[in-house]
């Protein structure tokens, strides 16, 4: 990703802002307001609420870190009314952590393969 310290630096900058709070609110009752069967898309939320994808991405953690209990789907967004609207979600988020490890993994080992290159230039 190019410019990933600015990018960084922005979303650190979008959490410590006062807005954050704000948006933070405003986008809970968006999704108060919609079910598993009619979700709310990221797109829509952007637009009602003029801020971007990464924006809202960043506000959606900070709810289910503090345990809104946000369920996605390919259809959008929408406040889990029990466990089994969450499992999807959970899943996902599962495959997420262990492609991230994965990638780790592999990084690791290519570091290695870098270092012995290293040793015939």
């Amino acid at each position: 990703m190019q410019n990933f310290d600015k990018y960084t630096e922005e979303m650190r900058q979008f959490e410590k802002s006062s807005l954050f709070s704000k948006y933070y609110i405003k986008l809970i009752r968006e999704i108060r307001e919609t079910s598993e069967d009619e979700p709310v898309t990221s797109r829509e939320i952007e637009a009602r609420m003029n801020i971007s994808g990464s924006q809202i991405r960043r506000l959606i953690q900070h709810g289910r870190r503090n345990g809104v209990q946000i369920a996605s789907s390919d259809q959008g967004y929408y406040i889990a009314g029990n466990y089994e609207q969450l499992l999807g979600t959970l899943q996902h988020l599962k495959e997420r952590r262990n492609s991230l490890h994965f990638t780790i993994v592999k990084m690791r080992e290519g570091s290695g393969q870098i270092k012995q290159m290293e040793m015939f230039v």
